[in-house]
């Protein structure tokens, strides 16, 4: 990531609360709400020197806690209200056919994680609120209209699929040929 410091000045650093998993999204979306551009070159590559593989390091739960956790937190801090009442019924609709999903295939603690995820934020929404208020007022220049025309990308049928197998296979321009 190359970042202006001014940039990092006006929105923050990553949050705090964010150890590990989205804290990178919510970052570029205050970027983008602050009216900077964010863009994303897909055939870079990064080299990590000393690099941790987390999936080894850390516990199913607790990758699948964390990465639902933060993106429930974000979307309540970044997101405008009307696409908050629009996006969380469907979201929420998703996380509990996960649950049922992760119960069915007998993996019980990645069904628990989600479920905690939703818990936290339900247990810390006043803090949660406390920054949405921050990123509303003094953050946001654009609306979320106008974002989601370059950030939101209806992806065709076949991702879904690489989605529960795995993405390391998909490839957006050949899917959309």
């Amino acid at each position: 990531m190359l970042l202006r410091k001014s940039a990092l000045t006006k929105v923050g650093l990553f949050d705090e609360d964010f150890f590990i998993y989205f804290e990178e999204t919510d970052l570029c979306h205050r970027l983008w709400l602050a009216g900077y551009t964010v863009v994303y070159e897909p055939t870079s590559v990064v080299y990590h020197h000393e690099a941790v593989d987390t999936h080894k390091q850390m516990q199913e739960f607790t990758i699948t806690y964390l990465s639902f956790r933060n993106r429930i937190a974000s979307f309540l801090m970044n997101l405008e209200w009307f696409q908050v009442i629009k996006i969380f019924p469907i979201l929420f609709g998703i996380y509990g056919c996960l649950v049922v999903y992760y119960l069915v295939r007998l993996r019980p603690s990645v069904a628990w994680a989600i479920v905690s995820a939703i818990l936290w934020n339900v247990q810390h929404i006043a803090l949660t609120l406390k920054k949405r208020r921050y990123v509303q007022l003094y953050i946001r220049r654009r609306r979320d209209k106008e974002l989601f025309q370059y950030i939101k990308h209806d992806p065709p049928l076949i991702y879904y699929y690489y989605l529960f197998t795995t993405l390391k296979n998909f490839r957006y321009e050949k899917a959309i040929q």
